[in-house]
């Protein structure tokens, strides 16, 4: 039996050592960009604004990376993807399962984890901020897209509620 406190989960073996050779390759990453940024002379400083800007960024490249349609084709890059053509709909019926086990589950994992590939997203983005300067207008873009995203959520949360309430009176 299980008890309350355990989860079971359900992994390959090398999992783990994906893990942690995806940590040390970010780790290095993160090292040689550090190194290229000092030896080019940047100065590491950054205004709230320019911070908020970047989170904001960051937060919409997220969600475009994990959830949004627009960008299914990349997850499907590290997916096993099964396409079946339904003559009746004229359409295909796509099943996507991901793999079992080696480097494609662990960039499936990466992928489907908003925690996990907004430590690299936000390590591309900051680089390149720091690296390129043309490329606040990006970050700009991207910022003014989450902040949207954000006002979208909160008016569907408003929305959900207003119709929630209505229902509870209603029904009193």
């Amino acid at each position: 039996t299980i008890s309350m406190d355990q989860k079971v989960t359900y992994e390959s073996r090398d999992a783990n050592a994906w893990s942690f050779v995806f940590t040390l390759v970010w780790l290095g990453a993160c090292a040689g960009s550090m190194w290229y940024l000092a030896r080019i002379g940047v100065d590491f400083y950054m205004t709230s604004w320019e911070f908020v800007l970047l989170a904001l960024a960051v937060f919409r490249l997220i969600r475009l990376s994990t959830y949004d349609t627009i960008a299914q084709f990349l997850r499907d890059w590290f997916m096993d993807t099964k396409w079946e053509y339904d003559d009746a709909t004229k359409l295909y019926r796509v099943t996507r399962t991901k793999p079992i086990k080696g480097l494609r589950r662990e960039l499936y994992e990466l992928f489907a984890c908003p925690w996990c590939i907004g430590v690299w997203l936000s390590l591309g983005l900051v680089f390149a901020f720091f690296a390129y300067p043309p490329t606040l207008y990006l970050v700009l873009i991207l910022a003014v897209a989450g902040l949207a995203s954000i006002v979208q959520i909160l008016s569907n949360l408003i929305g959900w509620y207003a119709e929630g309430r209505k229902i509870e009176v209603k029904n009193k």
